[in-house]
């Protein structure tokens, strides 16, 4: 047994709109990060309505999607799957040494 969890993810954020709007500009945080003990195998991230995405990185390495809607909408949906692996975590130490 190799220990490593595999999960899918599925985030889905709703956005409704009392009237409708002309322009909607978002930095989406979504995607897991490759790292000590996960790793990702799979992301993506869809909108409604449909809109090109920007990808950047910041300062700590954090992939984020740049969102831009300049259309009359009424409503926007966004949903990013991801599928990622964990691997186990060390075990703690029995102490943190002597004085």
């Amino acid at each position: 047994m190799t220990g490593l969890v595999r999960y899918d993810i599925e985030h889905v954020s709703r956005y409704s709109y009392t009237a409708p709007v002309r322009n909607c500009v978002m930095a989406l945080c979504l995607e897991p990060r490759n790292d000590l003990g996960q790793r990702l195998l799979r992301f993506d991230v869809t909108t409604d309505p449909l809109v090109p995405l920007n990808e950047e990185a910041d300062y700590f390495g954090n992939t984020k999607h740049v969102l831009n809607v300049h259309r009359e909408h009424d409503s926007l949906e966004v949903t990013a799957r991801s599928t990622v692996e964990t691997s186990p975590s060390p075990p703690w130490p029995g102490s943190l040494g002597e004085d």
